[in-house]
């Protein structure tokens, strides 16, 4: 990806960030996740129905202890919505204030070649945002 459309796409989500973390008074300072989860595959409904690719806006409440007790998507296309949901619910943060954070997934698909069986990748980027990442297998290991 270059580097000025990288630039684009992450003063975009800092924008969206920007403004539900304003709408819900949760501020970037106040999220800090003590634990995350990988997700080990793109979304296979969004993957099998078109290679969707998309930004997905979560909101999720915390317990006393940090862990997600709710979530749900504040935007997104919906066949990437339940595996966000899914692997969001995994995750436990620094308990804040409001006891709410806000999470944004950025799901694409590159065109470039993949290796053997690495096919997705999973980046965080704190204090809130994650990449996934699916490419096609085009050259195999097995003989």
């Amino acid at each position: 990806m270059g580097g000025m459309r990288l630039l684009k796409l992450l003063m975009m989500l800092i924008f969206l960030v920007g403004s539900y973390a304003f709408a819900q008074e949760v501020k970037d300072e106040d999220i800090r996740v003590t634990y995350f989860k990988a997700m080990d595959h793109y979304p296979l409904a969004a993957w099998a129905g078109g290679h969707i690719e998309g930004v997905v806006v979560v909101r999720a409440k915390l317990d006393n202890d940090g862990k997600v007790i709710d979530a749900q998507a504040i935007s997104g296309k919906k066949a990437l919505i339940p595996d966000t949901l899914e692997n969001i619910k995994a995750w436990k943060f620094a308990v804040n204030e409001q006891k709410t954070v806000i999470v944004v997934y950025d799901y694409r698909i590159d065109k470039g070649l993949c290796y053997g069986s690495l096919l997705s990748q999973f980046l965080f980027y704190p204090p809130n945002l994650v990449t996934v990442r699916r490419c096609e297998e085009i050259v195999s290991t097995s003989q």
